[in-house]
């Protein structure tokens, strides 16, 4: 007997709006949906699926970043022979966009052709909350400081808004309060050199992909497949000056800017005496102390693709 594509969905994601697009999936006998009911079930169920790989060349996603980030927390195919099919029904989609390519796009799911992929690299950090250890990865972005903010106000909004009034509403939400704190950021370029940067920071962006929240161009160099994580770290400044930043990071203007570090490294550690609220494509962490580290994961998830579905009648 054909074995069937393993699809996990999430039907809350963009706030249950895109239940449509997942009874449309349900029709096609080539799948076997996998549905996730709570946070972190993902992460579990694309383990099991990982385990008991054998004979599996594709496992589909549909969900928003957040849904992705979770199934790949704990990917472990070593072989890379089985991909994984993203089908982004989120609110922003962003580590989608990556993806614009005509021959990256599909209509329907033809397992022939979604044999071939791209073998994409993943952000990897190390952090303490509460005294105690833990590691996330990211396939997108990761943010520290004012994003980290953006991304917990985002999530609550979700349950009344829609696309990119969440971001809207969840940067409005956070600018007002937010302050910028003192830190010390030690990176290591992909040339092998080490960068020190002492400064008051407002907020740091590591990039991935290249868009976050939407439509913030926070690493427009980025590569998902480059071996680096590009870093944006913005330095105080005064509040008047926040809606020029703001157009800086949707064009993607930001890079060359004085008062904004640029760098693309392979790894960064992040110091200061002030707790954190950071978040991982857009799942927030919240009390992380001190120190950070990130590292790159490179070539290790390979990504067959994204399908596009119209919504069942």
């Amino acid at each position: 007997m054909k074995k069937r594509i393993p699809f996990i969905v999430n039907p809350t994601a963009n706030g249950g709006h895109s239940i449509g697009k997942i009874q449309k999936l349900s029709e096609n006998e080539e799948v076997e949906l996998f549905p996730t009911k709570n946070v972190g079930d993902a992460t579990t169920l694309m383990k099991e699926i990982s385990q008991k790989s054998e004979g599996i060349m594709l496992v589909g996603v549909a969900g928003g970043d957040g849904t992705i980030s979770e199934a790949i927390q704990k990917w472990e195919v070593n072989n890379l022979t089985t991909g994984i099919l993203l089908m982004p029904i989120g609110s922003g989609n962003d580590f989608a966009k990556n993806f614009h390519q005509k021959e990256s796009i599909h209509t329907r799911i033809d397992p022939e052709k979604l044999i071939n992929g791209k073998h994409c690299d993943l952000g990897e950090a190390k952090f303490f909350v509460n005294g105690k250890s833990h590691d996330r990865r990211f396939i997108n972005s990761m943010g520290i400081g004012l994003t980290g903010e953006i991304a917990f106000y985002a999530n609550q909004a979700k349950l009344y808004l829609r696309g990119e009034l969440i971001y809207v509403y969840a940067l409005l939400k956070t600018v007002w309060k937010h302050q910028s704190q003192e830190m010390q950021i030690l990176l290591t370029t992909k040339e092998g050199e080490t960068v020190l940067i002492k400064e008051k920071v407002y907020a740091i962006c590591i990039g991935n992909g290249h868009t976050e929240g939407g439509k913030f161009r926070i690493a427009p160099e980025a590569k998902i497949d480059d071996g680096v994580v590009d870093v944006s770290i913005l330095l105080h400044f005064p509040l008047w000056k926040l809606p020029l930043w703001i157009i800086r990071f949707l064009k993607g203007t930001h890079l060359f800017h004085k008062g904004l570090h640029y760098h693309q490294v392979k790894s960064v550690k992040v110091m200061s005496s002030a707790k954190h609220r950071i978040h991982f494509d857009g799942e927030v962490i919240n009390e992380v102390e001190n120190e950070i580290e990130v590292s790159v994961l490179e070539k290790k998830v390979k990504i067959c693709g994204v399908l596009k579905m119209e919504e069942g009648r």
